[in-house]
């Protein structure tokens, strides 16, 4: 295996920093799972996994309204095709043709650095915010009449995302520095078009421990939200990140 070590670097921005108070609910994952239509031969996978990353979901959906503490699965089909059925989280599904995503705020009980890394069979993306000051900033672009570009274009220039498709373009690792209890918002999104279907994400501590139980630090969240009144320069900030093919 080869580990390419990748920094990006955000811009110097004038800025009005944001203040956020997230009082956690419901521990877990909310989620969809969607039945795939034709949509995939319309666009790349990179740009069909950011469209159900910013919601904007183009297939029939199986279920919703439930919350799911490990996000995690490995499911197994028969190799000749004969039976796509599966279960997910509680539900029958056609295993070889479906989407699911899922949102959340993450809280770390450490302040430190904090990897998350994922692997999937088709392919996968999460898009993780640890702050929300962009959106006091002065230099977000104005909406567009096109709000599902912009929201792409947004998550692109604005969060941190890894995503794997099996390529050796993939960033699958992000290394960011968290602020005990500070909520970073997480949305994931996961598609599988043949054969068996598999999802893993791994989070590890400052301490280099994996999180074995993510509902512990997960949950749905109300928030709380203002611009502060001065402002400030931000330096540029780096992200280490890594793709290991």
């Amino acid at each position: 295996f080869i580990t390419i070590q990748i920094s990006q670097f955000c811009q110097a921005q004038t800025c009005i920093t944001a203040d956020i108070t997230a009082t956690p609910l419901e521990k877990g994952f909310s989620f969809l799972i969607f039945q795939n239509e034709n949509q995939l031969e319309l666009v790349n996978m990179h740009d069909y996994l950011l469209q159900y990353i910013v919601g904007e979901n183009t297939g029939s959906i199986y279920s919703s309204g439930k919350m799911v503490t490990g996000p995690s699965f490995d499911i197994d089909v028969s190799n000749d095709g004969s039976d796509n059925t599966g279960t997910l989280f509680g539900d029958s599904i056609n295993v070889s043709n479906f989407t699911v995503s899922y949102s959340a705020t993450f809280f770390a009980k450490k302040t430190g650095y904090h990897t998350f890394s994922i692997s999937a069979n088709d392919a996968a993306m999460v898009s993780l915010r640890p702050s929300l000051d962009f959106f006091c900033c002065d230099n977000v672009p104005e909406r567009g009449d096109d709000l599902v570009e912009w929201w792409m274009e947004f998550y692109e220039n604005y969060t941190s995302i890894i995503e794997y498709t099996g390529s050796p373009a993939d960033t699958s690792e992000v290394t960011l520095y968290l602020t005990a209890g500070k909520p970073v918002q997480m949305v994931m999104a996961y598609v599988n078009r043949a054969g068996s279907a598999r999802f893993n994400i791994t989070v590890t501590d400052p301490d280099d421990i994996p999180l074995t139980n993510l509902s512990d630090y997960v949950a749905g969240a109300y928030y709380e939200f203002s611009c502060n009144d001065e402002q400030e320069i931000l330096e540029p900030a780096s992200v280490l990140s890594s793709t290991t093919y």
